[in-house]
């Protein structure tokens, strides 16, 4: 019996010596796959010396961490590895530190389209939490929206923080917008490395007084020479992508509180929660499963596309600005259908045509409805945002079926 209980203790001793060795920090799942999907290699825990093994030019930054190069293929172009506060303030880093965060830096708007459609599988469907980041250093700053979502028992976290280059008498520049990741609970400011504060970055009668140390500005700093340098590097980028599509590179023409009025040939489109009338080339791509969870459930996600691969999506949600991401050009509260909706008009992408018209209708007792259209032109924009004063919302709206 002795040898049998001694084989187990030794067996579980071993067991604990190497889990510490290789996790010194408990790392959610969520986390660490999505750290070593972009960046094979490198760990949250593991040392910096382990986690940069692969990664290509990788220097040190006073005040800021190790920053890095990622493979174009990645949908990322920059990576920095944060240590912790100690180690970030000497001199010359230390490769032995653990690596305490990890923030994915990248300029374009397509991969944050497709990041924010893997955060929902990755979280399951829960919605991100909202915060904003103020800068305190920078004149004239950019707005910078923070989406994150944290574990239940808040063990670690990953955020998406999106900006946009404003600066007077430039055209926008590529978003610029990162992925943060950390483990343990999320500390805001501390692990964003910035003036944040949680709330949105519409609410500004919410706004508080954000505090910075000596290592936010130092962040903050490299965050300005990154969009500079994006900025100078990015220019025959984006005037190949105007000389592709010049009527893109021309100012958006449609306004939130303006119908444009019928522009082209259209048919109505009934379902059994809401009604649109679109351009006629509009199909209606998921009828079946739309009302069969319609009639389920007294909700449902329609898609229609057009023959310019512009789309419509009319779904529920609870949030005025969710669903989309971009640079909005004019908004508006308008009476829709007898029911209050708030309009948004945006620019979703610097380098292609991706104009939205986003639309939110207060249901009151039930879960409001999203109307999300991406259009390819300018003038399919004004078509869709027509189309958003003909939606008929149905009684059956949120009604669920009786069993």
């Amino acid at each position: 019996m002795f040898p049998v209980i001694g084989i187990v203790l030794i067996i579980a001793v071993v067991f604990f010596v190497v889990r510490k060795r290789t996790h010194r920090v408990d790392v959610p799942l969520q986390v660490s796959e999505t750290v070593s999907h972009f960046a094979p290699g490198v760990a949250i825990g593991s040392s910096v010396k382990q986690s940069t093994g692969k990664l290509a030019g990788v220097q040190w930054v006073p005040r800021v961490g190790y920053v890095g190069s990622l493979p174009e293929a990645s949908g990322f172009v920059q990576i920095r590895l944060y240590p912790d506060a100690a180690t970030r303030s000497k001199a010359g880093g230390d490769q032995e530190a653990p690596v305490r965060e990890v923030e994915f830096v990248s300029t374009s708007s397509e991969e944050l389209t497709k990041r924010m459609l893997e955060m929902g599988i990755v979280w399951r469907g829960i919605m991100p939490k909202e915060g904003c980041i103020t800068s305190l250093t920078v004149e004239d700053p950019p707005q910078r929206r923070v989406q994150y979502w944290t574990t239940r028992s808040d063990r670690g976290g990953i955020a998406l923080v999106t900006d946009w280059d404003l600066r007077p008498n430039q055209k926008p520049g590529p978003v610029v917008w990162s992925m943060v990741t950390w483990a343990g609970p999320f500390q805001g400011a501390q692990h964003l490395h910035a003036a944040f504060e949680p709330r949105s970055c519409l609410d500004s009668l919410n706004a508080g007084d954000p505090k910075t140390d000596d290592a936010t500005e130092s962040v903050e700093t490299l965050n300005v020479a990154f969009r500079d340098s994006v900025w100078t590097g990015g220019a025959s980028v984006r005037q190949a992508a105007e000389e592709r599509s010049a009527p893109n590179a021309t100012p958006m023409t449609a306004q939130a509180c303006n119908d444009p009025g019928r522009l082209s040939p259209t048919q109505l489109h009934t379902t059994m929660l809401v009604d649109v009338d679109l351009p006629i080339d509009f199909k209606l791509t998921n009828l079946a499963k739309a009302e069969a969870d319609a009639e389920r459930t007294g909700y449902a996600r329609y898609t229609w596309r057009g023959d310019d691969n512009s789309t419509l999506t009319i779904e529920a949600s609870s949030d005025v600005h969710s669903g989309w991401t971009g640079l909005i050009d004019s908004e508006c509260d308008l009476t829709i259908d007898g029911r209050a909706a708030h309009v948004d008009i945006a620019n979703a992408s610097t380098y292609g045509a991706d104009f939205v018209v986003h639309g939110y209708f207060n249901m009151e007792s039930a879960t409001g409805l999203t109307y999300i259209a991406h259009a390819r032109s300018h003038a399919r924009q004004e078509q869709l945002l027509h189309a958003l004063r003909t939606v008929s919302v149905k009684p059956r709206w949120g009604s669920r079926r009786a069993e």
